[in-house]
Order: C-alpha cells, then sequence, then structure tokens
C-alpha cells in the first residue's frame, strides 16, 4: 500500500512497503500508450489511471519529485491546451485576438474600479493580467499547478454529471516539465534556461504592449506568476503565457525541426481518468484532505464544499 507521509514544501513523499511489487502492480492496473510519431511529428504520451495510487506509481516512475513538474487537470480528457482567449467563438486572426485583448483589458481596468479593494494591480502589465486571469477573464495565460493532488481535483471537480449524478467524461491531468519546454522554445539563443518571471527580460515580447507587434510565431512559456492572492498560494500556482498564435500546446510539442522533434518527448505528458472512476477519487481525495475549502482558501469555496458535501 501507498501512505501518504508529511508532505514537505510542494511535494507529496510516497512510503513504499515494497517498491519493486508495487511498481509492477501499478504498471499492470494503468494502461499506458506510447507517444505516435508521424513524419518525424510527436504526440505526448497517454496514461490511463484509475487511482491516485497509481498515478503516484507513474509520477514515480518518472522521478516526479527532484523534476519538479507542472501539473494542470481538465474535466474533459478531449479539451486541448489552449488559453481561453484563444477559445472565443468568432476571432480568427491574430488582428481579432489583439483587439479582443486590447478591449478586454481596457473595459476590466475601467469596469473593476468600484470592486477592487486596491489597485496595485493596474500598475503593471504582468499584475493586471494576472489579476484577470485570477477572476476568469480570458487571457493568453494557461494555469497549472505544482502539486499533483490539487490538479487531480480540478480534473475531477471540472467533469460535468448528468441528471442522475454519474460523469458525463474522462477527465485527464497534463504533465509539463518546463524547464526543458523552455530551453527548446528558445532553442538557437543565448537563454540561461529555468522558469521565467514576470520581470524577466525574455518574456518581453509577451507581454500585452509588444506580443501583437511583431510578425513572429511564438511558442508558450514557462512562467512563474506573482502571488497576489491566497489562491495561487494554495494552488501552487504557474502559468504558461502563449504567443500571438491560437495554437495548443500539443500542436506547438509535434513541430519539426531538420527532421527531428523540437521539444523533448518526455517535456509533455498526459494521463486519463475514465469517467467510472471519477466519483471514487473525488472521494479518496476527500479523504486526504483535498476539498473545495483547500483548494480556494476563501467563503466562495468553502460555499462549493458545503454544496457538494450535503448533496446539491
Amino acid at each position: 500500500m501507498f501512505q501518504l507521509g508529511r508532505f514537505a514544501g510542494r511535494h507529496y513523499r510516497v512510503k513504499h512497503t515494497s517498491r519493486e511489487s508495487h511498481a509492477m502492480a501499478g504498471a499492470q492496473r494503468s494502461k499506458r500508450r506510447p507517444a505516435a510519431k508521424t513524419n518525424g511529428q510527436q504526440s505526448p504520451s497517454v496514461t490511463t489511471v484509475n487511482s491516485f495510487e497509481e498515478f503516484l506509481t507513474e509520477l514515480n516512475s518518472i522521478n516526479y519529485v527532484s523534476n519538479k513538474f507542472w501539473y494542470r487537470g481538465v474535466g474533459k480528457s478531449v479539451h486541448s491546451l489552449t488559453p481561453s482567449i484563444f477559445r472565443h467563438k468568432s476571432a480568427k486572426s491574430q488582428s481579432d485576438y489583439q483587439s479582443l485583448e486590447l478591449n478586454l483589458n481596457e473595459t476590466f481596468e475601467m469596469r473593476s474600479l468600484p470592486y477592487a479593494e486596491s489597485r496595485e494591480w493596474a500598475k503593471d502589465e504582468w499584475e493586471r493580467l494576472f489579476f484577470m486571469q485570477h477572476y476568469r477573464v480570458p487571457t493568453r495565460l494557461l494555469d497549472w499547478s505544482g502539486s499533483p493532488l490539487v490538479s487531480m481535483h480540478f480534473a475531477i471537480a471540472s467533469v460535468e454529471l448528468d441528471n442522475t449524478g454519474k460523469p458525463t467524461s474522462d477527465a485527464a491531468i497534463w504533465v509539463l516539465d518546463p524547464i526543458p519546454w523552455n530551453n527548446a522554445a528558445y532553442a538557437g539563443t543565448n537563454f540561461p534556461g529555468g522558469v521565467l518571471s514576470a520581470k524577466d527580460s525574455w518574456l518581453k515580447r509577451y507581454s500585452p504592449s509588444e506580443v501583437y507587434t511583431q510578425n513572429s510565431q511564438l511558442p508558450p512559456v514557462a512562467m512563474r506568476g506573482v502571488h497576489n492572492s491566497a489562491r495561487i498560494v494554495a494552488q501552487q500556482g504557474f502559468f504558461t503565457v502563449f504567443g500571438p498564435q491560437a495554437e495548443a500546446m500539443e500542436t506547438t510539442f509535434a513541430k519539426v525541426a531538420n527532421g527531428k522533434p523540437v521539444f523533448p518527448q518526455s517535456c509533455l505528458r498526459k494521463f486519463v481518468i475514465p469517467k467510472a472512476k471519477i466519483l471514487s477519487l473525488r472521494n479518496e481525495l476527500f479523504s486526504l484532505g483535498v476539498s473545495e475549502s483547500t483548494i480556494y482558501p476563501d467563503l466562495e469555496g468553502l460555499a462549493a464544499e458545503l454544496k457538494r458535501t450535503f448533496g446539491f
């Protein structure tokens, strides 16, 4: 059996009673589909997991603690890694997205005046972008978490239920290795490596004021956000910021240069949770202390947890 010990920092330590036997058992239970390659292009490996124990078995096999992966849970396994602003129904071109982002930014800044207690976030364009993302305004940011537990909660909580309370779709957890991803994104430059921060000069081309001024293709890159809310801290939040083109990360991941993949195969993976396992996993996470009130440490999170607990 796996036993979750005291969690140190952002990682979840797992105690093994028999590492070899449980690794073999986990591999037998989970279903792993190797990454497909066509004409040199690659797609992320896909693994089906039926419990949090199986998920941790798979993560241990890729040394997840020392590699410091990021995680993103989605309620439909077919959903692509595309930020919300690029999901607009009528916007098609870069000029459409440029106009849309500008109008969203200006309207939010103007109409948020009666509601925001502080205007510190409005002084910097990156601060404003993170603030808007926090309140679910569409942006070029995609949320990630440093916690596999948090990401599994998001995946399971996002699954739609039918009128009998049964899940309607498989969920998924994407796993990103941010450092090799960034190294590949900046290949051919003197990029020093690592995860970016908002003040980093390497992010200047991605800023709201500059991203649409250059006629170039900018791949998504991994960055740390500003911890300007309790939610970001609780969720161990990180981001990938996208360039001006509406292209999913999987599409970027598949690109080839000189007959070889641009991105390392190991830097993007997908774990699928079958819909038949959603409810049991939800109970499993709750027993581990992961619930709406811990993910959203505010009254809104408490209210959501109470609604679920009391059957609403």
